[in-house]
């Protein structure tokens, strides 16, 4: 079976970064999704769960996260805003996980 980004997310980070991404956010700087060359082969490699996860988030708000559409017109920003907003929205679900256990 393939590797998801969720599981590359618990492979890659710590328990304690995981939080900080849920907690901060991936704009701040968080290793591995700083720069366009690693956010867009992240994005390469995940991209149809990640739009998945995107169309789970927009049913669940009601539109696109803003932050997405502010970087439609470029193809690095949007794949950056992408992998951001999943990484963040996972970051969630992985505390809540660690938190039941």
């Amino acid at each position: 079976m393939e590797q998801t980004f969720k599981q590359w997310i618990k492979e890659t980070y710590e328990p304690e970064q995981i939080e900080d991404i849920q907690r901060h956010g991936c704009e701040g700087g968080v290793s591995g999704m700083i720069y366009y060359t690693e956010t867009t082969a992240l994005y390469d490699q995940f991209a149809d769960e990640m739009h998945e996860v995107i169309g789970e988030l927009t049913e669940q708000i009601g539109f696109i996260p803003e932050y997405i559409t502010r970087y439609i017109g470029s193809v690095e920003q949007f794949k950056n805003a992408i992998v951001w907003v999943v990484a963040e929205w996972y970051a969630g679900e992985i505390v809540a996980e660690m938190e039941e256990v």
